[in-house]
C-alpha cells in the first residue's frame, strides 16, 4: 500500500482496494473455502454502502459541497453512479469487505461455518 501511495502515487482509496484485492486472492489461493465468503461479504458491503450512500449524498449533500469536500471530484477517478454515489467508494467498501472478512479466518486457520437462520 506504501508503495501504491507513495511511489506511484495512487490515491489511497485506490491503493487500499488494490492492496485488499491482491490480499484476497493471494488468501483464496490457498484456501479456496474462503473464496466464496470473501466473495459475498464483499458485495454485501458495496451493497450498504451503496444504500446508505445513495439516500445520503442526494438527499442531504449538495453539488457543491461533494465538490469542496471529495477530491476525487471531477477527476478521472471521480465516477459517479445513481446520482452522487462514488463509485470508487463502492470499489474500496467491497475491496475492504472481501480482505476483512477472511483474514481472521485464515491467520487463525479457521474453517468458515456458516449459520442458519
Amino acid at each position: 500500500m506504501a508503495i501504491l501511495m507513495g511511489v506511484l502515487k495512487l490515491n489511497s482509496v485506490f491503493a487500499t482496494a488494490v492492496t485488499f484485492t491482491i490480499l484476497w486472492l493471494l488468501i483464496c489461493v490457498r484456501r479456496r473455502d474462503l473464496l466464496v465468503p470473501g466473495l459475498v461479504t464483499g458485495l454485501v458491503f458495496a451493497g450498504i454502502a451503496l444504500f446508505v450512500y445513495s439516500i445520503f449524498l442526494n438527499m442531504f449533500v449538495s453539488q457543491q459541497e461533494l465538490q469542496t469536500f471529495w477530491l476525487l471530484h471531477g477527476s478521472k477517478l471521480g465516477i459517479t453512479i445513481l446520482g452522487k454515489v462514488p463509485l470508487s467508494e463502492l470499489i474500496w467498501f467491497f475491496a475492504t469487505g472481501t480482505f476483512l472478512s477472511i483474514f481472521e479466518l485464515f491467520v487463525n486457520k479457521r474453517k468458515y461455518q456458516a449459520t442458519e437462520s
